[in-house]
């Protein structure tokens, strides 16, 4: 099955995400933004941000915290004026980052990606 036939089996099926890579076309910033809900994370809420441009690199990657000033948590890599758009996505989106980030498994494919406004 490829990536575009899970994606549409899960869009019509409403299956729950934990997970999920926002690209630019989705986000309108350049890097790849990572999101997860709590899980069993014992840090603040944060969206992980990849330092590899056009993928998420889980072994290379920076967070930026949910807060009302978002803070750089890692090494951050990427240009600084990527950076800048990074942050404005995330205070643009911080209160549906928040509930996906508080979310218990219950939120839908078609909930989590229709509440995202691109920068």
């Amino acid at each position: 099955m490829s990536i575009i036939e899970l994606y549409e089996f899960m869009q019509t099926n409403a299956l729950l995400v934990e997970m999920a890579n926002l690209h630019p076309d989705e986000t309108g910033v350049r890097p790849i933004i990572n999101i997860v809900n709590r899980g069993g994370a014992r840090h603040g809420a944060r969206v992980k941000v990849s330092n590899v441009p056009g993928k998420f690199q889980f072994d290379d990657n920076f967070s930026v915290t949910l807060e009302d000033t978002p803070r750089v948590v890692g090494a951050c890599k990427i240009p600084q004026n990527q950076l800048k758009d990074v942050v404005a996505w995330v205070k643009k989106n911080r209160n549906h980052l928040t509930c996906i980030w508080n979310d218990d498994g219950s939120m839908t494919n078609a909930q989590l990606f229709s509440g995202f406004v691109k920068l």
